[in-house]
């Protein structure tokens, strides 16, 4: 008889690593934080306590709801899908009811209790859903995506990463990494740099600097009179470029035309 537990034991456990192995980074995440938080929820009384309290605090008729349980209960994703749409109307319903005042005081409750028990921020809709739903569908990224850097008061994506966020989590997240990107536009611009960038970036300090000399003195050498002289883009053009072995006229006009057209670039970036 015991042998027999053992074994149906070993095929479950066969069972569930295969479909591990089977599911992608996100369904992998999310199985893992699923454990992270069952381990808590049944091992750590503080955490029971310190949860339930938020519970009653801000669902004190959840015993007359019916819990919408755990993502993993259900095996087709449809019912993930559903389960998911009732508990984020339900969220989305519950803080238009409140002021601004209690929303914040919402959601200092969560970020308390994350930082308590060592959860990073992506789970505070999962824990809001958990409170106002009883439904637990983890977060599947490891790290959390941030377009709001207050301390610099700059917009810029940040990635928190907790301790043990790994390379494929961050690949997995790519694809929301650079949604986030995408909504800062225009405030957050990519910049593109090629070995043109910088080639293009010397010759505008140059052009700058000669320009920045304003008149200059040359002496006539037929009567050795000093002269004011006021350079002429072609003449920079020809200082800046004055190692090439095309020296024509055409070549000269060439480079000019480039010279203003690196000009007028760079005076958009500075203005």
């Amino acid at each position: 008889m015991q042998e027999k537990i053992v074994e149906i034991v070993r095929k479950k456990l066969y069972t569930a690593s295969i479909m591990i192995m089977k599911m992608n980074t996100k369904g992998k995440t999310i199985f893992k934080n699923g454990y992270l938080f069952k381990e808590q929820l049944f091992t750590n009384n503080d955490f029971a306590v310190s949860l339930k309290l938020l519970v009653d605090k801000w669902n004190p008729s959840y015993r007359d709801q019916k819990p919408l349980g755990y993502c993993w209960s259900y095996k087709d994703y449809k019912e993930v899908r559903k389960h998911n749409k009732i508990a984020y109307d339900r969220r989305v319903n519950f803080i238009n009811s409140l002021s601004e005042g209690r929303i914040s005081e919402f959601q200092k409750d969560i970020i308390v209790f994350l930082d308590k028990f060592n959860f990073g921020k992506e789970w505070l809709n999962t824990i809001a859903d958990f409170i106002l739903s009883m439904w637990l569908y983890p977060p599947m990224f490891n790290f959390l995506v941030d377009e709001n850097d207050a301390e610099s008061g700059k917009q810029k994506v940040l990635l928190k990463l907790n301790a043990d966020t790994s390379l494929d989590d961050i690949k997995e997240g790519w694809q929301e990494i650079q949604k986030q990107q995408n909504n800062l536009y225009p405030a957050f611009k990519k910049r593109y740099f090629t070995k043109k960038s910088f080639e293009n970036l010397s010759i505008a300090i140059l052009d700058k600097k000669e320009r920045a000399c304003g008149v200059k003195e040359t002496i006539d050498p037929s009567t050795g009179s000093r002269q004011e002289y006021k350079a002429k883009d072609m003449d920079i053009a020809g200082s800046i470029w004055d190692d090439v072995e095309d020296t024509s006229v055409v070549a000269d006009q060439r480079r000019t035309v480039n010279l203003r057209q690196i000009r007028r670039r760079f005076k958009k970036k500075t203005t």
